[in-house]
């Protein structure tokens, strides 16, 4: 990685770090696609795209964000090896319909209208759940091993707009997960992760480490996160790293 495309945590410990689960999660679970969902300037996207260099893996990546997709596209750009790639600027949604995109104070636009804060609507995007994705870019013999996802608060759409994907391929998921976020969202942060908890194995991924975790954690990982964000790891059995 450098500088033009590890924005604002620079090429941190943390995010070399997550990326090395990345490696061992998609060269060891079944399947031969990945999905970026909240790609941002794209360096998860090209840390993914390194890692299935030279092999039949596929890669599809989401950003709504016109500038965000705008730095994607470069950040994608000029890899050294061949690699199946697909870049969309498409926001996940639960449904199939255009959604619009808010900009706030915020270092990033959102889906949603943070009522805590001044807001305007810049532009809308297409909206696709993860169910019709599926249908529309993956082959029938198509299996997802690994989906990143981080879309500031939003993550319920996911669920909601694609557990029949998720029930059939099941990938692990790395997902964000700020209370403070979804809250903002409109969603109840305890029932969510309540509801990951009932249909994942879920861990923490604390202290670059993952611990196992259930819905009595909530209150925990809540204070230990304040109003900041930390990460999920999700997987229909038990993961074993």
């Amino acid at each position: 990685m450098d500088n033009s495309y590890a924005w604002y945590d620079s090429n941190s410990l943390h995010l070399r770090n997550e990326l090395q689960l990345f490696r061992r999660i998609i060269l060891n679970h079944p399947g031969n696609v990945c999905i970026d969902i909240g790609a941002h300037f794209g360096y998860f996207s090209r840390g993914i795209a390194e890692i299935i260099a030279g092999t039949n893996r596929k890669l599809i990546c989401l950003e709504p964000d016109k500038i965000n997709f705008s730095c994607l596209k470069k950040t994608m750009g000029q890899l050294p090896k061949k690699c199946i790639i697909e870049l969309l600027p498409f926001a996940l949604n639960n449904i199939d319909d255009e959604i619009e995109m808010y900009e706030s104070d915020t270092s990033c636009k959102h889906t949603y209208k943070d009522t805590d804060v001044a807001f305007t609507v810049s532009y809308k995007v297409k909206g696709v759940s993860l169910d019709t994705l599926v249908l529309r870019k993956l082959e029938s013999c198509d299996k997802i091993a690994f989906i990143k996802v981080d879309i500031d608060g939003s993550e319920a759409a996911l669920f909601s707009g694609g557990i029949e994907t998720l029930r059939k391929h099941k990938p692990i998921l790395f997902i964000e997960f700020s209370p403070f976020m979804i809250r903002k969202s409109g969603q109840d942060p305890e029932k969510y992760f309540s509801m990951l908890n009932q249909e994942f194995h879920v861990y923490w991924y604390t202290n670059y480490r993952l611990k196992k975790v259930a819905s009595s954690d909530f209150c925990v990982i809540e204070q230990n996160v304040k109003n900041g964000i930390t990460d999920l790891l999700l997987s229909y059995s038990e993961y074993l790293s």
